[in-house]
């Protein structure tokens, strides 16, 4: 659950980055190298300082509500958790909160992050929630941001 940043040339550890919940799944330098951004499976994107390793937020990227691939089961969002699983329901199909990628965008405005079958958008200086792509019908596997526009391509399955 831990992040390494890595001198290159000298092969030495410069960072710990520690505090998630379960296992890291992406990282990601914002384009000053100023911050970095990592996502979990604990359902969590969140913001670090280079320079110290400071935590500066933790961006809750679970859904409030979302559906189950098989379109049966519909799971709620419970306002506040201990545990980092803030889901009720029931059913067979994992929970759909887990940040697969997550990277500041190239105008350095947002990050954003694959979760299942959307992609969250947040603001990179105020960290507010500024949309949930949804459109899949499957996990979304590949994201590539437009390094000229504020876009994003997604795919699935």
């Amino acid at each position: 659950n831990a992040i390494h940043v890595w001198n290159l040339r000298t092969g030495d550890v410069v960072q710990v980055l520690e505090g998630h919940a379960d296992r890291v799944t992406a990282v990601s330098f914002s384009h000053d190298d100023k911050r970095l951004v990592s996502g979990s499976e604990d359902g969590t994107v969140r913001v670090w300082t280079l320079h110290d390793g400071k935590l500066l937020e933790t961006l809750d990227a679970a859904p409030d509500v979302y559906t189950d691939d098989d379109d049966r089961i519909t799971r709620l969002r419970r306002p506040t958790t201990t545990q980092g699983k803030g889901f009720v329901g029931v059913g067979p199909t994992e929970e759909r909160h887990r940040v697969g990628w997550c990277s500041f965008t190239p105008g350095r405005e947002h990050i954003v992050a694959r979760v299942g079958c959307t992609v969250k958008v947040w603001d990179a200086v105020t960290y507010r929630t500024i949309n949930t792509l949804h459109g899949h019908n499957d996990t979304v596997h590949w994201m590539a941001l437009c390094p000229t526009a504020n876009a994003i391509a997604t795919a699935s399955e």
